[in-house]
């Protein structure tokens, strides 16, 4: 059992009240991960396609050609057939992600768990219908599909186990005590069937947060006991229980309150590291473009300057050209040298990877395929170059000391040990018998760089 430390509702500023076998009709269990609304999918999507500086370039270049004075297409904006077409396959893949994301949810929403009433009578219940205050049984090896305060278990003293492994990664398993004795929970109900939910226990506790190893909260019992819990009686949403048959649990916090979706960040437009280097590339060539145009206009300034009254066919024409007007001219001529195809190349081979992904055994685990809901950062997977491991510190004492480390080629922290030079050498060395040099002879390779 829990201790009997009060916390008191001055002690948790914001708090919330939970009662028991009382259902809060404002909040649901039901949980939404799509980007998009259908009010919002336009001007919203626009703005992530335009946020691409080859997007915006090639709209740059159909404005451009709307004013006859400089256009090349007669004042038409022809550019913005095949734009149109990338903005729109860009907007359907887009589309038909978020709706992979609604999939996803309506899966989720509509698992099965089972509700217990104050009769103690069971149903099933879907995952999204659950409400703050309902009581749910779980079973053994079932997922928790709620924040729930535990009440009791199938063990004597109230105590379950369960795996956190979805969270924190921790395969160890975990021990939660219960709030309630198994009689304290039958009054409890006995109460709100004969009197109402008024009579029923009550629980204040702090507003959602994301913080996982901490839960501020009292629980007032009928007969005015106040007991102070803490998070060794919360199960969050996401782990699962192991080890025990059965346990009763409130639900405290549900949906978008409980402490897994809080530490989770809502679908947003997340550029990917090609993304941000293709940004740059298109930089580089507008200015490397503009440069040309900048040149070549003063190059006409200058030779219509010194050559243009001889030519005949110029006759008629004025002499000089607005030098503006001679830089819009060259801009849309070499337009070229960004292909309109770029954004969305990218785009059907991000696509198209995700599928292959998918569908990939080696991707899984447990026999379960993996799933790619946003293909657009697929190009981030596989770019850790450093990884610092640490022991938990379960069995032995928890220490990482400093050794060594290479900089430029400069070996820190080996006093006492071999010189830089000696270990660049070995280090030379290795890599000349990895490649097969002189028939990878590692005492050949040496003996010649002594003569180095």
């Amino acid at each position: 059992m829990t201790s009997t430390i009060s916390v008191t509702e001055d002690e948790i500023d914001d708090y919330r009240v939970v009662k028991l076998f009382h259902q809060d009709k404002k909040r649901n269990n039901a949980v939404k991960s799509n980007k998009y609304n259908w009010y919002d999918f336009v001007p919203k999507n626009l703005f992530e396609q335009f946020s691409q500086l080859g997007n915006m370039y090639f709209m740059l270049v159909a404005v451009g050609q709307l004013f006859p004075s400089i256009s090349n297409t007669k004042g038409k904006p022809a550019t913005l057939v095949p734009l149109s077409g990338v903005v729109v396959m860009q907007a359907i893949k887009d589309l038909f992600e978020d709706w992979q994301r609604i999939a996803s949810d309506q899966k989720e929403n509509s698992n099965l768990a089972t509700a217990v009433d104050a009769n103690m009578a069971e149903s099933s219940i879907e995952w999204g219908q659950i409400r703050p205050g309902m009581v749910l049984k779980i079973r053994n090896e079932e997922r928790i599909p709620a924040d729930c305060l535990l009440l009791t278990s199938s063990h004597a003293d109230g105590h379950c186990c369960v795996e956190t492994a979805n969270l924190d990664g921790e395969t160890n398993l975990k021990k939660k005590t219960a709030a309630l004795t198994p009689a304290e929970l039958e009054s409890a109900a006995q109460n709100v069937r004969f009197v109402g939910v008024g009579a029923a226990p009550c629980l204040r506790c702090e507003p959602p947060s994301g913080d996982l190893y901490a839960f501020r909260s009292s629980l007032e019992l009928t007969n005015g006991e106040v007991r102070g819990l803490g998070v060794s009686t919360l199960l969050l949403r996401g782990t699962s229980l192991q080890q025990t048959e059965w346990v009763l649990g409130m639900v405290v916090y549900a949906g978008h309150d409980t402490r897994t979706l809080k530490n989770s960040r809502s679908a947003r437009f997340k550029p990917s590291a090609l993304d941000v280097r293709l940004n740059g590339v298109v930089a580089m060539i507008f200015a490397i473009q503009m440069s040309i145009c900048l040149f070549i206009s003063l190059s006409s300034f200058l030779w219509q300057s010194l050559h243009g009254h001889k030519v005949w066919y110029l006759e008629g024409l004025p002499q000089y050209l607005n030098p503006l007007r001679q830089v819009g001219i060259w801009f849309l001529m070499l337009n070229s040298m960004v292909p309109i195809s770029l954004m969305i190349t990218v785009t059907v081979v991000k696509f198209a990877q995700g599928k292959i992904m998918s569908q990939d055994e080696g991707c899984g685990s447990n026999g379960k395929n993996a799933e790619v809901h946003t293909s657009q950062v697929i190009d981030s997977l596989g770019q850790v170059t450093h990884v610092f491991s640490d022991k938990t510190g379960t069995l032995t004492q928890n220490v990482m000391e400093y050794r060594a480390c290479s900089v430029g080629g400069r070996i820190y922290g080996l006093e006492g040990n071999p010189s830089d030079e000696e270990i660049l050498q070995d280090a030379h060395a290795a890599r000349l018998q990895a490649s097969g040099f002189l028939g990878g002879s590692w005492v050949v390779i040496r003996f010649l760089q002594g003569f180095l």
